[in-house]
C-alpha cells in the first residue's frame, strides 16, 4: 500500500463519528468506527507508508 492509498483509507476511516450502526440486522455495532484514542496511532502509522510501491 502506498501512502496516497493510505491517506484515503485513513481519512475514511476517521471519518466515521458515530460508534452505533443500524440497519434491518441491527448488527448494533458500527465495524468502521475509530474510537477517538486510536485516531492519532492511525495518523502516525499513515505518515510511515511509503510514497509509492
Amino acid at each position: 500500500m502506498n501512502a496516497a492509498a493510505g491517506a484515503e483509507l485513513g481519512e475514511e476511516l476517521l471519518s466515521v463519528t458515530e460508534p452505533e450502526f443500524w440497519e434491518i440486522t441491527d448488527r448494533g455495532v458500527n465495524f468502521d468506527y475509530l474510537d477517538p484514542a486510536l485516531r492519532p496511532p492511525l495518523r502516525e502509522f499513515l505518515k510511515q507508508l511509503p510514497a509509492s510501491e
